[in-house]
């Protein structure tokens, strides 16, 4: 949580209270869904483990091999800036370029070396690579490939020595074609990648390794002196919270509050954010609400790991070693006027039980009892807290902070800290009307002194952006026109735009021999040049129990600038958005699970 962000300048820098302009007032709620088991993922070859005694590369201590960015670390937290900090980048001494193709598929057969690995040959003529590295005294790794460039297939693996481990594919990637392993705990991470039989080349660069730390207190913000408390006190674990404190939701909030960890200008940052409902949506689609001071890039998106329900099973017992988990997001909207960002997350969270929040936009009235569940960093621990506040339209704001663009709540139960920057703020409810910014006060590093404010971005505010995702309301018949397609009888709207280094737009539909490029089921378009194809979508009826009982979707593309599929349900008002980073060759897509039939 961004503490030390909102100290004035001088007390003229506060303003008074700003009247709210009234609004209609719209609302989704708290719902609950239960998901079945995940499904594993094939394991990997563990060539590395098998072929490899020795690691591709090793790092000495942070302390000794990165002491400079150890000290730059603990000043950043202690100057209470956020959101916290837990890592950083170290640059590999000798970054190792891996080039697969057809000399490696053949080499492959003799576990050949290369590129600070061993080669492999998988089931069906698949090609696998594997590596390692060490990190002496490392707490959590993930390594870097720079320049990816692989087929479509391609699956990748890392895991540890105690056995966290991973799947992911190309999905990680961003429009720069850096792609962030998911971490896994301990000094050794090991990777491995499988490209299909029959595929192209692929090639990537491991060039850099993020190490994060479980800090202890002098990375913290610390009031010294004797019998002073120490940072942290009041933080009360969510797994101690007693019923009957007038929260009946909270139990159910616990299953979409999450603990988030990035990547951002070579380091490694920590926030809270919480899956969100889609009013009126039908299914739910994997929108995780944050702070923008905490994501504010598709980069920082792209790198995203986010840990689900991080607790104790039981009051005062220790924290489970891994954790449900999604790796990966794409950016939806962000913005610094109320401090918020929605992502999609690449992937569903697994179950087996998960709650996405409902919001408000209605007023809420100064005096009412407001409701949070964090991640706060205390003594090295993300561990889900509850806290609650009560909202203040007196308390001053801040220039820069000033109603009606964020909420003032006067804490008087547990806590926030670092880590607990973007964590919602509840109704009794489960209806979110904010997220957290940072706090206004005397001392606004100690999120347990309770004379300071906790200081929200207002939902109301920010849902006009956030509206045609949260609540994509229909908006009549699909017309086709030049830039819009209508398919399966018209109930589908298609629309696509595009974007270049140095402009955006919108893709209009093909014509051939003076027709056309659009069936009842699937529709060409072109960018730039009317005769130059970039991209095709294709939505089927798979209404029968067999096939799932759900409308499928299927993008594709021969480009590589950025484009944006917007595919809408005008009988539900249900929304879609499928997209391509610049920059990036695109993978086809084969949404399955697109639209409910009804």
């Amino acid at each position: 949580m961004r503490r030390a962000d909102l100290r004035p300048s001088s007390l003229l820098a506060c303003a008074l209270l700003v009247a709210a302009l009234p609004l209609a007032a719209a609302e989704a709620p708290l719902e609950i869904v239960r998901l079945p088991v995940e499904r594993v993922a094939p394991p990997p070859l563990r060539l590395a483990e098998g072929l490899l005694a020795a690691p591709a590369a090793s790092l000495r201590p942070a302390a000794e091999g990165a002491a400079d960015q150890l000290d730059a670390l603990v000043a950043w937290n202690l100057a209470g800036n956020l959101p916290r900090r837990d890592g950083f980048v170290r640059t590999l001494p000798e970054p190792f370029a891996v080039a697969l193709g057809e000399g490696e598929r053949a080499a492959a057969k003799g576990f050949a070396a290369h590129a600070g690995g061993r080669l492999g040959e998988a089931l069906a003529g698949e090609l696998g690579w594997g590596s390692w590295i060490h990190v002496a005294g490392a707490e959590r790794l993930r390594l870097r490939l720079a320049g990816l460039q692989a087929p479509a297939g391609t699956r990748f693996w890392v895991w540890g020595r105690d056995g966290e481990g991973a799947a992911f594919g190309l999905e990680l990637r961003d429009a720069g074609g850096t792609l962030w392993t998911p971490s896994v705990a301990g000094a050794e991470l090991f990777l491995e990648a499988v490209l299909p039989a029959g595929t192209g080349a692929a090639s990537w660069t491991v060039d850099a390794v993020a190490e994060s730390f479980l800090l202890d207190e002098a990375g913290l913000p610390v009031r010294d002196g004797a019998g002073a408390a120490k940072a942290g006190e009041c933080i009360r674990s969510a797994t101690c919270y007693a019923e009957g404190q007038g929260f009946n939701a909270f139990a159910d909030v616990t299953h979409a509050i999450a603990h988030l960890r990035f990547q951002s200008n070579g380091g490694t940052y920590v926030c809270t954010g919480a899956l969100v409902n889609d009013s009126g949506v039908p299914g739910f689609i994997p929108y995780l609400l944050t702070a923008h001071h905490c994501i504010s890039t598709g980069t920082e998106a792209a790198s995203l790991e986010a840990w689900f329900d991080v607790r104790p099973d039981t009051c005062g017992g220790t924290i489970p070693g891994t954790f449900p988990k999604v790796n990966g997001a794409t950016l939806l909207v962000t913005r610094s006027a109320t401090d918020t960002t929605l992502l999609r997350l690449a992937t569903a969270p697994p179950g087996p039980t998960r709650a996405y929040l409902g919001w408000t936009t209605a007023t809420v009235a100064s005096g009412t009892t407001l409701h949070r569940v964090s991640h706060p960093y205390v003594n090295g621990l993300y561990t889900q807290s509850y806290s609650r506040s009560t909202l203040s339209t007196t308390f001053g704001a801040c220039t820069g902070a000033a109603r009606p663009e964020y909420l003032y709540g006067i804490p008087n139960y547990g806590g926030t800290f670092g880590g607990s920057s973007g964590s919602p703020v509840l109704l009794p409810s489960g209806q979110i009307v904010g997220q957290l910014r940072g706090a206004r006060g005397p001392n606004p590093e100690d999120g347990c002194d309770y004379r300071n404010a906790d200081v929200d971005g207002a939902f109301s505010v920010a849902f006009p952006h956030l509206q045609p995702f949260l609540s994509p309301a229909p908006t009549g018949p699909c017309v086709r026109d030049a830039t819009t397609a209508c398919l399966l009888g018209g109930r589908f709207e298609v629309k696509v735009g595009w974007q270049t280094g140095v402009d955006a737009g919108t893709a209009s539909v093909m014509s051939f021999g003076g027709q056309r490029a659009e069936s009842d089921e699937s529709v060409f378009w072109f960018f730039f040049d009317a005769a130059n194809f970039e991209m095709g979508v294709k939505v089927l009826d798979a209404c029968i129990p067999a096939l799932g009982n759900r409308f499928w979707v299927f993008v594709s593309g021969l480009t590589n600038q950025g484009f944006t599929v917007t595919v809408r349900d005008t009988e539900t008002g249900a929304l879609r958005v499928y997209a391509n980073p610049l920059g990036l060759y695109p993978q086809t897509v084969g949404d399955t699970d697109a639209f409910p039939c009804t």
